[in-house]
Order: structure tokens, then sequence, then C-alpha cells
């Protein structure tokens, strides 16, 4: 890699659908091929908002999932994956309404997303506390693409993370 490159996520896969996303709330869907690239120095895949992050890309293979992106002010959002954009690169559409204010403040901003299906659910980590969602659990918080999110039960308005869990 170039001088001044660094990894985040190193990620391998056959031909699964991948989401990008940055904390500053915008992303899309890809598919793995269409990371690679002949060029030594790489390519410019995800365009990231001055002092915006990337985030832990998502993995996924159902075409009928659910994405679910939590903030840092404890609103969490759940939204069908069909309704984010396939691009090849770019900086993609707004996931998820963070105020400009918020964001640039650093009051607000994305904490995780991930990709969920009928068999899976997500916990939500904040502090030493956790909730585990299944997608039946995930209907209060359904809504469009790019709307506010609905704030997570009292004890877990201040998340750390998200994650996937298989049911086994």
């Amino acid at each position: 890699p170039p001088a001044g490159s660094m990894f985040t996520d190193v990620i391998a896969g056959v031909d699964e659908h991948i989401m990008l996303a940055s904390d500053a709330g915008y992303g899309f869907v890809t598919n793995l091929n269409d990371l690679q690239t002949k060029n030594k120095a790489g390519r410019a895949l995800l365009t990231i908002p001055e002092g915006a992050k990337l985030l832990s890309p998502a993995l996924y293979e159902a075409e009928e999932g659910w994405v679910a992106i939590v903030s840092k002010q404890g609103r969490l959002l759940i939204f069908p994956v069909s309704e984010v954009p396939v691009l090849s690169r770019g900086k993609g559409n707004k996931l998820i309404q963070i105020p400009t204010k918020d964001l640039k403040s650093g009051d607000d901003k994305v904490i995780g997303f991930c990709v969920v299906n009928e068999q899976q659910a997500i916990r939500i980590n904040a502090g030493k506390r956790h909730i585990n969602l299944k997608l039946s659990d995930l209907e209060a918080y359904k809504g469009k693409r790019a709307q506010r999110g609905v704030k997570l039960p009292r004890g877990f308005q201040n998340p750390g993370s998200i994650e996937l869990l298989n049911k086994n």
C-alpha cells in the first residue's frame, strides 16, 4: 500500500454482497467482486465526508435482509436492504438522518450497522449491559431509509456497538 495507508478491515468471499458505510450516515451496497483491482496502488471506493470514518463493512447473502443502524444518541433504525443503492463506488445515499450540527460537534454519529435476516438477531452493547433483539422485536424501530430512528429503551441510549447474532 502507498505511504500513509492503513487497513481497517479485511474481508474475503466469493460473490457476496457487501454494505459499506461511514459514521456520517452515508453508504451503499456493492458486490465483493467489484472491490478487486489490477492497480498496484489500489482504487478509491468509498468517498467519506471530511472528519468522518469508515465503519466495518457488513457481508451478507440474502437479498431480503434488513439494515439495522444505530447512532451515538441511542437511535435505532431498521429498513429493507433493498432501499440501499447498489453502486460500484462513491459516497452512497443517506442511511440515517443525523442533524448536521450534531454531526459537526461530535454529539451524534453512526456507531455501527449490520444486515439481519429472519434467522438472525442483533445485540446492542451499552457499557456492561447488552440487549438482544430478534427481527420480531424490531418492529417498533422499522422505518424508511434516511429517517431519524427511534430511541432505544432506557439504559441502552448510550450504545457502544452493534453486532449480528446467528441463531443456532
